[in-house]
């Protein structure tokens, strides 16, 4: 009987144990959120000054100055008068097999001060391989802030 007894009460632990492990990470998922996307910059092909798939978060307009050309600059309204004590820039640098079809942007909070910034680019199947810059603008970050660059091809 006391075997028995002890054989139930085991079960009922382990299950409560895994019970406990799926609330958990029910928690886990509920912690990422998507944020709101500031402005679009456009797809550009000329003026950035990044490197082969480099990323960079732009927190001042000193450092926006050093990235972009200032011609450039001038010709892209969402690139004028960012209020940097509101906004940063998240860019980057990447290129295709072929033509373009779209971009999708998605910036995503994961943990306290980890986020995602999710580029799905759409590209057409013939075309020229060709390098393009992409970014946007989204509500100022804490300064401990960790942006992870996450670039998905997808061909139509």
């Amino acid at each position: 009987m006391k075997t028995t007894l002890l054989k139930i009460s085991f079960i009922f632990l382990l299950l409560s144990l895994m019970g406990s492990g799926c609330d958990k990470e029910e928690e886990e998922e509920d912690s990422i959120t998507e944020l709101p996307i500031f402005k679009e910059l456009p797809i550009l092909y000329i003026g950035y000054n990044l490197e082969n798939e480099e990323t960079l978060v732009i927190k001042n307009q000193e450092t926006l100055e050093i990235v972009f050309s200032k011609d450039l600059i001038a010709q892209i309204t969402a690139l004028q008068n960012i209020d940097f004590s509101k906004y940063d820039v998240l860019a980057g640098q990447n290129s295709t097999p072929s033509g373009f079809a779209k971009l999708k942007h998605e910036f995503i909070k994961l943990e306290n001060y980890s986020y995602l910034y999710k580029l799905d680019v759409s590209y057409e199947i013939v075309g020229v391989p060709m390098n393009f810059y992409y970014g946007i603008i989204v509500n100022k970050l804490p300064i401990e802030a960790i942006v992870k660059f996450e670039v998905n091809k997808i061909n139509p």
